[in-house]
């Protein structure tokens, strides 16, 4: 019996719903249950996350302004803020070092 590409489509889909996939019955994780994360947790992934993306944004500044011949945008970033990224990076780094020691106990 032949069908056509919309009836076989239709019908794998279907089959491939009724299928129970063992990461969907736990609630999507591998132990079979959600992490309780603290909020320090959370802080911390929070800040890292943010902190990588402003580093990632200051890099494409100082790779796009070269070719726009704007060579004192980049001193006068970094002298702005290299100060204020390298104390950012060390509370960072202390946050990530506290949320370890609170998730441990």
């Amino acid at each position: 019996m032949q069908c056509s590409w919309g009836q076989w489509s239709q019908e794998l889909a279907q089959n491939h719903l009724m299928v129970e996939h063992p990461l969907i019955q736990t609630g999507g994780h591998p132990m079979g249950r959600a992490p309780n994360r603290s909020g320090i947790y959370r802080l911390t992934t929070r800040v890292v996350k943010y902190l990588m993306l402003a580093l990632f944004a200051f890099l494409l500044v100082c790779l796009t302004a070269p070719i726009f011949s704007d060579f004192q945008v980049i001193g006068t970033l970094v002298s702005t803020i290299s100060p204020w990224f390298w104390r950012l990076a060390i509370v960072t780094i202390c946050l990530m070092a506290t949320s370890a020691v609170a998730e441990a106990l």
